[in-house]
C-alpha cells in the first residue's frame, strides 16, 4: 500500500508539504473539499485537520481499502476509481461542486506524458465559483511550450494562477527527487 514511483505515477505527497498546499486552499471548517488522487492519505490528513468534509478518490484498490479503513471512521467519503471518470453523475451524489480540490496528480501515467495538465483540467470542472484548485505539478508547467500546455495556461488564465517552486528534493523521502511547482487557482 505505501510503496511509490509505480507505473501509476504515485509519490506520497510529504506531509509538511501537504498542510502548506492545503492552507494556500483557504480552507475553512464545513467545506467541502475532494482530493482526486488520494494515495496514502497525506493532504486528507491536513485536509481533516482543517476541518473540511473530505471526498476522497484513488485509483488503486488496495489504496483505497487503506483509506477506508483510515479514514471513514473520521467522516471521509472514500472512493475507489479513477479520477478522470469521475463525472457529474458522482458530483451530484457527493453533494454538488467542491469549495476546494487540493491534488497531487501523477505527472505521468503509463507513457502518457503531463497527465497532471489533464488531472487539473479535469478539476476545474468540479469547484464551485469562487472555489479553489491547489496542485503539486510538474516544474515545466509554467513554461513548458507544448501545444497541450500553452492551451492548459491559456485556459486558467482567467483563475488567477499563481505559480510557486517547491524547495527541492521535497519529494526525495517519497523515492524520487523531481522538482515540482504548487498551482494555485480561484474560480472567477
Amino acid at each position: 500500500v505505501r510503496a511509490a514511483g509505480n507505473d501509476l505515477g504515485f509519490y506520497p505527497t510529504p506531509p509538511t508539504l501537504a498542510v502548506y498546499a492545503v492552507s494556500l486552499a483557504g480552507i475553512r471548517p464545513g467545506d467541502r473539499v475532494l482530493e482526486p488522487s488520494a494515495g496514502t492519505g497525506s493532504l486528507v490528513d491536513a485536509l481533516v485537520a482543517e476541518g473540511a468534509r473530505v471526498t476522497a478518490l484513488e485509483l488503486q484498490g488496495d489504496r483505497a481499502a487503506y483509506l477506508r479503513a483510515a479514514w471513514a471512521p473520521r467522516g471521509v467519503n472514500v472512493r475507489a476509481g479513477d479520477f478522470l471518470a469521475y463525472m457529474a453523475e458522482n458530483l451530484a451524489d457527493d453533494g454538488g461542486p467542491f469549495d476546494a480540490v487540493v491534488m497531487n496528480p501523477p505527472f505521468s501515467v503509463g507513457g502518457r506524458r503531463y497527465t497532471d495538465v489533464d488531472h487539473v483540467r479535469h478539476a476545474l470542472r468540479l469547484v464551485r465559483p469562487g472555489g479553489r484548485v491547489v496542485a503539486i505539478m510538474a516544474p515545466t508547467t509554467p513554461t513548458r511550450d507544448d501545444a497541450k500546455t500553452r492551451s492548459f495556461r491559456e485556459e486558467i488564465r482567467a483563475w488567477r494562477p499563481t505559480w510557486e517552486p517547491v524547495e527541492p528534493k521535497r519529494f526525495r523521502l517519497s523515492g524520487t527527487d523531481v522538482p515540482t511547482v504548487l498551482l494555485t487557482l480561484t474560480r472567477p
